[in-house]
């Protein structure tokens, strides 16, 4: 990653908060509650996304300016970090839904986004990982496997990202968040 891209004033509150959600999430779900409710708000959540994106010609793209960092607006990036997080700890899967808080409320472009998601998304992802692996029984060879094809998917994407640019990056996520809706619907 360049070194310009990456926002550390950011990543702190999205680590925090996120880990605080993630084990907030992960908790309920080992009560084994309905979790149909949390289902149908992410689908809604996952098809509105798509919508807004597909119809905004701006967002995610570098034509405006970020907005100031402010305690204020970490504060606000903090607690909707948390709310998403929490999803995060039932379903996992929702770092693109705090890509799409930065793009849209911080009018962040993704190229600059994906990083301070990644890196925020490495130690919520360590954290809920050791705890559910000491805790609950689990494949290893198919997490191996999963590993695998995550770190290639990722050499691959940031590679397509640098090399075409915010525009791939959004149709790409708008396209993500259609086939996931999609799929949770059956």
């Amino acid at each position: 990653y360049k070194k310009n891209q990456i926002n550390f004033k950011l990543i702190i509150p999205l680590i925090i908060s996120g880990i605080l959600g993630t084990a907030f999430g992960t908790y309920f779900l080992q009560y084994h509650f309905n979790e149909i409710i949390f289902k149908r708000i992410l689908i809604f959540v996952i098809f509105v996304s798509a919508i807004y994106l597909m119809f905004s010609k701006e967002k995610g793209l570098e034509t405006h300016h970020a907005r100031s960092l402010t305690p204020a607006v970490l504060f606000i990036c903090g607690f909707f970090s948390f709310l998403i997080n929490i999803f995060n700890g039932i379903f996992g899967g929702t770092g693109i839904l705090i890509n799409l808080l930065l793009v849209f409320y911080l009018r962040m472009p993704f190229i600059k986004v994906i990083p301070s998601s990644v890196i925020s998304y490495t130690f919520i992802g360590l954290a809920q990982a050791a705890y559910l692996v000491s805790t609950e029984s689990f494949n290893p060879s198919l997490a191996v496997v999963v590993l695998i094809f995550a770190f290639i998917g990722g050499l691959i994407g940031t590679k397509l990202q640098y090399l075409k640019g915010n525009v791939l990056v959004k149709r790409s996520a708008t396209l993500m968040l259609i086939i996931i809706g999609i799929r949770m619907l059956f």
